[in-house]
């Protein structure tokens, strides 16, 4: 009967995922990563506290090469479970090569309170957004198996517009400076202000060591809540995120985790990739995602110590825009203290 429940629950998940992928994509307001999967708090607030020490990530990301004043996001985000003591202090000196490395694994049954914060920048073109929060997470054993996560992210985001970075022409010439006279754009620019903007996300994250299904809510608050003067001009929406994905063996050095990413933001339709990862002996991993009808990617990594883990993903675009433009690079290090 548990054999059957258990295989049911697979073709539930993937029978879901399969209906996730049949729609379409397009770009929404929040900043989008390649290699989520490997740092999912950095998408769920929830999932804040799955391993039991301090867990960091530092993300750099270039998109589009070649398009001109291509997006830039820096992310740096970590995450710690609260009460639990530090078995081994940080050595700079710790060489690489310390014998074998395993990747880390969660552990359920048992109630834990985590903390965690993230701060990031996402340029595009004149735009630049900054956002800056703590998180929570409290998570309950559902059995002694697997456990059930409520999160949420307090945050604030300053959005402003760079006029100097803005190129600005007219029909008749578009290469032609700009002097002014439209009054829409004059105003645009004469109310850009220091403005904040609070952000509150919350989450729902339920996992255990073969499996992982979240759901999660970005910008909650849209508008609603500022600080300074002028005008924000920017229209911050409500964002939901649905993840999921298993952890398959392969055999004795080989595991397999197919996962899928959905996000919506009204009145924008449904956003939607998937991905699948390879682990070979918890040491090297490999794999590659799609996102519908915008890029298909390559990953790989490794852990290189019980502390760092690297990884580099490579976007290819595949939509129409891909003549313009070379593809998207990511780089991600992984800090892991208290293992």
């Amino acid at each position: 009967m548990h054999r059957l429940i258990k295989m049911r629950s697979i073709v539930l998940l993937i029978g879901f995922m399969s209906v996730l992928c049949s729609t379409q994509i397009q770009a929404q307001q929040r900043m989008r990563l390649s290699q989520t999967i490997r740092s999912p708090y950095l998408l769920n607030p929830a999932a804040t506290g799955i391993y039991d020490f301090f867990d960091a990530t530092l993300v750099g990301r270039t998109q589009w090469m070649g398009f001109g004043d291509e997006p830039r996001s820096g992310v740096f985000g970590f995450s710690k479970v609260l009460g639990l003591k530090q078995r081994t202090m940080f050595n700079p000196s710790l060489r690489i090569s310390q014998g074998v490395v395993r990747n880390p694994e969660v552990n359920t049954g048992a109630l834990k309170h985590a903390i965690g914060g993230q701060l990031y920048t996402d340029s595009y073109g004149a735009f630049t957004r900054t956002h800056v929060s703590g998180v929570y997470a409290i998570h309950l054993p559902i059995n002694d198996r697997c456990n059930m996560s409520f999160g949420t992210r307090v945050g604030l985001s300053n959005s402003t517009f760079n006029a100097q970075k803005a190129v600005v022409g007219n029909l008749v010439d578009p290469s032609s400076a700009y002097n002014g006279g439209d009054n829409t754009y004059d105003k645009f620019v004469t109310n850009q202000s220091n403005k904040f903007n609070l952000d509150i996300d919350a989450g729902l994250y339920v996992y255990a060591k073969r499996f992982f299904v979240g759901i999660s809510a970005d910008n909650l608050t849209k508008n609603a809540v500022s600080f300074g003067s002028g005008t924000a001009n920017f229209n911050y929406q409500l964002h939901t995120n649905l993840i999921g994905g298993l952890k398959l063996s392969l055999g004795e050095n080989l595991t397999v985790t197919p996962s899928v990413i959905a996000r919506y933001m009204k009145p924008s339709p449904v956003s939607v990739e998937t991905n699948v990862l390879f682990d070979y002996k918890e040491l090297v991993w490999f794999g590659g995602g799609y996102r519908l009808n915008d890029a298909a990617v390559a990953m790989v990594g490794m852990n290189l110590s019980n502390k760092f883990k690297l990884g580099y993903s490579y976007d290819v675009t595949t939509s129409r825009m891909n003549s313009l433009k070379t593809g998207t690079h990511e780089l991600v290090l992984g800090i892991m203290l208290g293992r």
